[in-house]
């Protein structure tokens, strides 16, 4: 499973802060807990560098870097391990370093024109930003529509209570979620609100199924089927070990 297809199994994707310094661990650990694989953290100078480094080490998660603006942001967070990279707008240099390096990178649009460049640069996928305060799905339908073969990843003003509404577009692969790794959830040093956040996140998103023929001791088996296609290959390989995409069932996770 590649970067993309990795992002868009998870659907939705929590935004790090990078305060979160030496706590990182702890706090990937939670995301891990409840039931997603991949975080973007928010580039803000060598405290971003140093958190994208530790959670990259780990091997079971993947990483991006959100928040670039220059060139040489891209090169440290690359450097550090990150294995996608987002952008608040769309840089033509960003885009052609990232694409030398085969690193995908997500720059935001909210215009036909915006989205006419990316499409023209040879990107299929693009965030959509803000996307609540440049008119939310309606806006994003819109502006897909004349470019069907192009995918969304929505941020800003995305919540638990429309999150699922986006994710129903076939054109959206994914959400950037900051409510799941807010730093209030965990200022306490209580990372299980966290874990509870993420993991009522992938409930609410999915469309989940009791299996009977389930025999765990744990609990009822649950498999979450996707509706939407597999992404095509994009980027380089993730490291997240996960079930093939090739089927309709996905995942199956004990509760």
């Amino acid at each position: 499973m590649n970067v993309l297809e990795q992002l868009e199994y998870d659907g939705i994707i929590p935004v790090v802060s990078p305060a979160v310094g030496a706590e990182a661990q702890r706090l990937a650990d939670a995301v891990l807990a409840g039931g997603l694989g991949c975080v973007e953290v928010a580039m803000d100078g060598m405290g971003s560098v140093r958190t994208i480094r530790t959670l990259a080490r780990r091997g079971d998660l993947v990483v991006g870097a959100g928040w670039i603006r220059t060139v040489e942001e891209a090169r440290a967070a690359v450097d550090a391990g990150a294995s996608f990279l987002a952008c608040p707008g769309f840089n033509a240099k960003l885009v052609t370093f990232c694409q030398h390096l085969s690193i995908p990178i997500f720059p935001g649009i909210s215009s036909p024109t915006e989205l006419h460049l990316a499409h023209d640069a040879g990107l299929t996928t693009v965030k959509f930003f803000p996307a609540e305060a440049m008119g939310g799905l309606n806006t994003l339908s819109a502006i897909g529509a004349a470019y069907p073969e192009m995918t969304f990843i929505p941020v800003g003003g995305i919540r638990p209570t429309n999150a699922k509404t986006y994710l129903e577009n076939s054109q959206v692969i994914a959400c950037m979620a900051t409510w799941i790794t807010a730093p209030s959830l965990y200022v306490d040093g209580d990372y299980t609100r966290v874990t509870t956040a993420a993991r009522e996140a992938v409930r609410s998103i999915a469309k989940w199924e009791s299996c009977p023929q389930s025999k765990r001791s744990a609990g009822p088996l649950l498999i979450q089927y996707r509706a939407k296609p597999m992404a095509k290959p994009v980027g380089r390989t993730a490291v997240v070990p996960a079930p093939s995409l090739l089927s309709d069932v996905t995942s199956e996770v004990s509760v």
